[in-house]
């Protein structure tokens, strides 16, 4: 449940203040927060936006001086929005006399507040986010301990069981699909069973599916609709796999 937080073009003196009052707003909604990079190198912050498989708190400081007309922050804003739509943003603007004229560029933001940030201004704008993430992912993760992981590429990442929505195979490679990704494995459908838990059905030769996770089953077009939008194939031979599972809820 830590809030994984990304910093972006953020002064010393601001990022001092802004820290020492996230840890306070951190310890009264018992919301843990944890830095992954603070920078001044947009690149850098791209792949660190791009690496993060899970909702983060980003904290961008819009550069004011004219010189920089690309406003890196705000691209970078829009960026991370594109990679997850639920990631909290907050800008930082640095100069006051040109927030109205960048206001609209901001990206579906959860914040903004002008440099340097008041301690008022910094619990409105964060309490609810710590808050907000603590209602949604601290109920997940209480509800549902089990966890996947899957190397690849040199990478391993962890999953969580009850957010797979789908599993493929794909030639060599098993794909495991959430709401928000797809992770593919090398493996093969036998050596992924032995890791998948009683929520997970077998649809097709090609697919399981996480029973929880199933919108509707439509046994016309055999096909089964998933939360994510994904279709799968209903095989005929496990048809009766599906009917079984909503045996219990028909009566």
């Amino acid at each position: 449940m830590v809030l994984p937080t990304v910093l972006f073009g953020i002064d010393e003196d601001t990022r001092a203040v802004l820290l020492q009052k996230l840890s306070q707003i951190s310890r009264a909604e018992e919301t843990p927060f944890q830095i992954q990079l603070c920078t001044e190198d947009i690149d850098e912050a791209i792949d660190e936006i791009q690496n993060q498989k899970s909702v983060a708190l980003i904290v961008l400081g819009v550069d004011g001086e004219k010189k920089n007309k690309e406003r890196l922050a705000l691209r970078l804003g829009k960026y991370a929005m594109r990679i997850n739509r639920d990631h909290y943003v907050v800008y930082i603007i640095k100069e006051r006399e040109e927030l109205e004229k960048l206001l609209p560029l901001c990206a579906r933001c959860a914040g903004i507040l002008t440099c340097p940030p008041a301690e008022k201004a910094i619990e409105q704008t964060f309490s609810p986010l710590f808050e907000d993430y603590k209602r949604i992912y601290g109920r997940e993760s209480s509800q549902d301990g089990r966890w996947l992981n899957l190397k690849t590429d040199g990478r391993m990442y962890r999953i969580r069981m009850s957010d797979v929505c789908t599993i493929q195979a794909l030639n060599k490679e098993i794909e495991f699909r959430t709401m928000k990704q797809a992770i593919r494995i090398y493996s093969s459908m036998s050596a992924v069973e032995k890791m998948l838990d009683e929520s997970f059905i077998r649809c097709h030769r090609s697919y399981f599916i996480n029973s929880n996770r199933i919108q509707f089953i439509d046994f016309r077009e055999m096909c089964i609709h998933m939360m994510d939008g994904t279709i799968v194939p209903l095989s005929r031979s496990f048809k009766e796999n599906m009917s079984n599972l909503l045996l219990p809820q028909q009566e």
